[in-house]
């Protein structure tokens, strides 16, 4: 994290879905805000169903959950926007045309 690297938590982990040493984890790096992304952690939906919805309602108990939720859901979009970002012309970018 001090050189910049980007983290992200699942969403098991904030429920306790692994145990209480995960969740004291997950909640200690969301309180100290080193979390930028937080994982759904889907497999299927019979074994390992989406639960951010629910990490999100157990979230909402605290004080700066507005604050998280929005950030969470701001990086979730910068960074799908950057992965899917198309430049039809990549070498173009340089050159007057």
């Amino acid at each position: 994290m001090r050189l910049g690297c980007l983290f992200q938590i699942t969403a098991g982990s904030v429920l306790g879905d692994f145990g209480q040493a995960p969740q004291d984890f997950a909640l200690r790096l969301l309180k100290e805000d080193k979390v930028q992304f937080m994982a759904s952690d889907a497999h299927n939906n019979l074994y390992r169903p989406p639960k951010l919805a629910d990490a999100f309602s157990f979230l909402s108990k605290s004080s700066v959950y507005d604050l998280l939720k929005m950030k969470l859901r701001h990086n979730s979009r910068v960074l799908t926007e950057s992965l899917f970002k198309f430049n039809p012309f990549p070498f173009t970018d340089h050159c007057d045309l």
